[in-house]
């Protein structure tokens, strides 16, 4: 293993990351930072996105290109004829994606022709999704048809990667037999973790910031999947208890309308406050100023809010259900249930010795598991077993 990793080290490495979505979309989701991290391990990075049309963009060591067109249909059908020309241009190291639906199209001739090894990252179970949106994953195709290409993905890939610590998405492939013999666990995924700028922002600010007592926070792009409307409606329950009490709410999306028709419906819009979509480096004082963190499904959010040493309460699902405990890291409440969620944020808001125990115990877990050290060897993890 030394010497795999010292003659690893001699050679210039790329990696180039694939994703069957548009780079237009993905800068409005504010899904992108994560790629940065990749550069603190490979001289190249490169992020295609297989659908639409935008100007190529170069930031330090990382290139985000669009290869497809303004038509999502003609974009899917050259996918591999375009990611075929890219990479025999570029010819990457490493080949990784996260698309579980056409990752076995897209990847058709890099692998018979230039016999790439590709990694597939699973970000999303499918049947959560399936479940808490009621919408399939492309929101076109039937379930028994992403179901079918998932298998296909699952197939077509060389390794399958998740964290050793995200319990849900570890059992999940390994009930699978395509998946199982393939799986590579890890001890941090790289894309969980926030951007640079938000932890660089953060060290600079210590305990700069105090709380404030009556804040509710929530983090997250404004999608109905993300249920972020149970956030409102367990804000209208606790405001007949606490009167003073106030919602952050940082973010944009196709929601953004309709929750402020909520929060009038709710007679509480005096008390909601929307931000809208903040960068990473302006986090970190926001989550430093709030009372609680109020996650019914997020990701990278839940790790920033933990990393600031903010309560979080969340509902047990996903896979945060299997990662942490009740009234240890999170205070857990029943899923799709708001009553639940504001009597869960009400024991917060009235035992601050309870708020100290968990945010101490999820402190010590962000920090073991989601640093900025952790990267590196993280990555090593992955990619030396392309060597094998």
């Amino acid at each position: 293993m030394q010497w795999l990793w010292s003659e690893w080290n001699k050679v210039k490495k790329s990696i180039l990351i694939f994703s069957i979505s548009k780079l237009e979309d993905m800068k409005k989701k504010g899904n992108m930072s994560y790629i940065k991290h990749y550069e603190v391990f490979f001289d190249e990075v490169h992020m295609v996105y297989l659908f639409g049309k935008s100007s190529p963009v170069k930031s330090g060591k990382t290139s985000y290109v669009s290869l497809g067109s303004a038509n999502s249909l003609i974009s899917l059908f050259l996918a591999p004829l375009h990611l075929y020309k890219y990479s025999k241009t570029h010819m990457p190291t490493v080949y990784l994606t996260g698309d579980l639906i056409f990752s076995w199209w897209s990847t058709l001739l890099v692998k018979s022709l230039l016999s790439a090894k590709v990694f597939l990252m699973p970000v999303a179970m499918p049947h959560e999704i399936y479940e808490s949106s009621g919408k399939t994953i492309t929101g076109v195709l039937p379930r028994w048809i992403e179901r079918l290409c998932i298998k296909f993905s699952f197939v077509s890939a060389y390794k399958i990667i998740t964290g050793k610590n995200i319990v849900d998405y570890v059992r999940w492939l390994q009930k699978s037999k395509e998946s199982k013999n393939k799986l590579l666990l890890v001890d941090t995924l790289v894309d969980e973790l926030p951007s640079f700028e938000y932890f660089d922002k953060l060290f600079k600010l210590g305990d700069e910031h105090k709380r404030e007592d009556n804040i509710l926070l929530y983090v997250g792009r404004l999608h109905k999947e993300k249920l972020v409307e149970d956030v409102f409606a367990s804000f209208g329950i606790l405001k007949k208890k606490h009167k003073d009490l106030k919602l952050w709410i940082v973010g944009s999306g196709e929601e953004l309308d309709n929750l402020k028709q909520v929060s009038s419906n709710l007679q509480v819009e005096e008390d909601v406050r929307f931000f809208g979509s903040k960068n990473a480096s302006e986090l970190p004082e926001i989550y430093k100023r709030a009372t609680i963190f109020v996650s019914p499904l997020t990701g990278t959010s839940l790790r920033e809010a933990g990393l600031a040493s903010l309560p979080i309460v969340c509902y047990e699902i996903d896979w945060v259900a299997n990662t942490f405990a009740n009234k240890k890291e999170v205070m857990f409440a029943k899923k799709h249930d708001p009553n639940d969620l504001a009597n869960n944020i009400d024991k917060l808001l009235k035992d601050r010795e309870l708020c100290k125990h968990i945010v101490r115990q999820m402190s010590e877990y962000a920090s073991k598991n989601w640093s900025p050290s952790n990267m590196q060897e993280s990555l090593k993890q992955i990619y030396l077993a392309r060597e094998r």
